[in-house]
């Protein structure tokens, strides 16, 4: 099994994973707001300057739980982020498709049922 400083590494890395595609992303789209991404942004180099001060820490169990739930802070609020933007849900396009897909569906009944008779 991991050792407590695989696991937090790991966390790190995804964490960076993450700011990688949430920077790239922003530089082609503007569904992220600014100001959350800003952010998002603080948070990250925070937890970086935490994971960089930790071997120099007297309380190295405090730091490294305390640098566990800024990754972990950064990274839920990256997903809610991301979830707030990319999750909504158009009803009136929606029923549309629904039509779309009845009379499809209607349509390619009738044509079988013609072509039997």
């Amino acid at each position: 099994s991991p050792s407590e400083d695989e696991m937090i590494v790991a966390l790190l890395e995804n964490a960076k994973q993450v700011d990688e595609y949430l920077r790239t992303y922003s530089a082609t789209s503007s569904d992220l707001p600014k100001h959350e991404l800003d952010q998002l942004t603080e948070y990250f180099r925070a937890a970086k300057k935490k994971f960089g001060l930790l071997s120099s820490s007297e309380d190295i169990a405090s730091e490294r739980s305390n640098l566990v739930s800024s990754l972990n802070n950064y990274l839920n609020a990256a997903q809610s982020l991301c979830r707030q933007v990319w999750a909504k849900f158009d009803v009136p396009v929606m029923l549309v498709g629904l039509a779309h897909l009845v009379v499809s569906a209607s349509i390619t009944l009738f044509v079988a049922v013609e072509c039997q008779l």
